[in-house]
């Protein structure tokens, strides 16, 4: 639900790359503790802009290319778009 959010619809390009980059940031220090067999501690304020930005990152960035996505493919824009169309095939 928090990725097909429509609220992330409307989030700006700049945001996005800001989101993205915290959480590549954060999976690389991940990895990072994983090589070393140590663990990440993290702050709740920190734990929280990691939430959103992983939000952020789930719906507006393609998984395999690592781009953002046109506005009409985002998993944000699940609800804006296809809605009406399910219920027009519904009604028909």
């Amino acid at each position: 639900m928090e990725i097909v959010d429509p609220r992330n619809f409307f989030v700006s390009n700049e945001e996005i790359l800001k989101c993205k980059q915290k959480y590549e940031s954060f999976k690389m220090r991940e990895e990072i503790a994983k090589n070393l067999n140590s663990k990440i501690y993290i702050d709740p304020n920190e734990k929280e802009e990691l939430i959103h930005a992983w939000k952020i990152y789930n719906s507006s960035i393609h998984p395999d290319t690592g781009e953002i996505m046109p506005f009409y493919f985002k998993m944000s824009g699940f609800v804006l778009f296809n809605t009406p169309i399910l219920f027009g095939t519904i009604l028909v």
